[in-house]
C-alpha cells in the first residue's frame, strides 16, 4: 500500500516529519532523528517498521529534507504575497501619495522582490544550515533529483511570478500618474466617497482614480505570447532567479558572519546587476 493513496498514512507521515524538524539541529538529516521522534511519540503514534517503510519509500532523511524545503517555499510565498500583493502596493502609494505623484517616492523594484525572496528563504532555513550540506547531498542523489527540481521550480516560479506582478503594476501606474499630474482628466476622477474594497477606508480622488484605472488589468502572464510564440523574458527572469538562488545557497553555507550578513550583501549586489 502506497502512502500516496492512504490519507491516514499521509497524516501520520506529516506528523512525524513535523516533530522531526525539532531534532534536526542536533541529529541532522539521519535516521537517528526518526528514532528520536519515535522514542518520544511511539506510544501515541503506534508506528511499526512496515508502516515506516511504506511512508518513507525513498528513505526518511530525504523525506525530512523535502518536507523542510516545501515548508520554506510556502513561507516565502506567503511573505512575498503579503508584502507585494496589489492591495499592499496601493497602501504604499496611499501612505506616500503626494511624494509618489511628484516623483519623490518610488514603488518597489523587481530586484527588491528577488532579494526579499532569497532573504526569507535563508531566514527560514537558518536553524538547519549547519546540517544543510548533508541535505544537499541527499537532494542530489539520482533518485531524488526529480523531486528536488520540482521543489526548486516551485520556489523560482513563485519568486518570478511576484516579480512580474510588481513590475507590471509599476509600469501600468506610470501613465496613470502622468494623467493625474496633468489634471486633464480631473472631471472624471471618482469622489472621496469611494471605499477601499473590504477595508472601508476613505481614499483621495487620486487613489480612487488609480484603483478604477487598473481594475481588471492582468498583472501576470504565461510562457507564451499568442498561440505559437514563447515569451523569452518569462524564461529569462526564471533563469536569473535560479542563478541568484544557487549563488545564495552556495554563499550562505560557507558564511560565518553574524546573521549571514556577508551573504545578504552579496545577494543584493548580484541582484542589482541581474535585474
Amino acid at each position: 500500500m502506497s502512502s500516496r493513496f492512504n490519507p491516514k498514512l499521509i497524516g501520520l507521515q506529516q506528523k512525524i516529519l513535523r516533530e522531526a524538524v525539532k531534532f534536526v539541529p542536533q541529529t541532522g538529516f539521519t535516521n537517528l532523528t526518526l528514532l528520536s521522534v519515535l522514542e518520544i511519540y511511539n506510544k501515541d503514534l503506534n508506528v511499526t517498521d512496515t508502516i515506516i517503510s511504506e511512508m518513507f519509500q525513498r528513505g526518511f532523511p530525504v523525506a525530512l529534507v523535502e518536507f523542510i524545503v516545501r515548508d520554506s517555499n510556502k513561507h516565502v510565498q506567503n511573505k512575498l504575497i503579503q508584502k507585494y500583493e496589489k492591495e499592499s502596493l496601493f497602501r504604499m502609494i496611499q501612505e506616500n501619495e503626494d511624494n509618489y505623484l511628484c516623483g519623490r517616492y518610488r514603488l518597489p523594484e523587481v530586484k527588491e522582490v528577488a532579494v526579499d525572496s532569497m532573504t526569507y528563504k535563508i531566514s527560514y532555513l537558518n536553524p538547519f544550515l549547519d546540517q544543510w550540506s548533508s541535505a544537499v547531498s541527499l537532494e542530489y542523489c539520482p533518485s531524488n533529483i526529480p523531486h528536488t527540481m520540482l521543489n526548486l521550480a516551485q520556489f523560482i516560479d513563485t519568486t518570478a511570478y511576484v516579480m512580474e506582478r510588481v513590475e507590471n503594476f509599476v509600469n501600468f501606474m506610470e501613465p496613470i500618474k502622468e494623467i493625474l499630474n496633468s489634471r486633464k482628466m480631473n472631471p472624471f476622477i471618482p469622489t472621496d466617497d469611494r471605499k477601499i474594497n473590504n477595508y472601508h477606508i476613505k481614499c483621495s480622488n487620486n487613489i480612487a482614480f488609480m484603483r478604477t484605472s487598473i481594475q481588471g488589468v492582468p498583472l501576470s502572464s504565461g510562457p507564451h505570447i499568442g498561440e505559437r510564440s514563447f515569451s523569452f523574458p518569462w524564461f529569462i527572469k526564471r533563469a536569473k532567479v535560479g542563478a541568484l538562488y544557487s549563488l545564495s545557497m552556495t554563499s550562505v553555507l560557507g558564511d560565518t558572519s553574524t546573521y549571514k550578513n556577508e551573504s545578504k550583501n552579496l545577494i543584493k549586489s548580484v541582484a542589482d546587476r541581474l535585474f
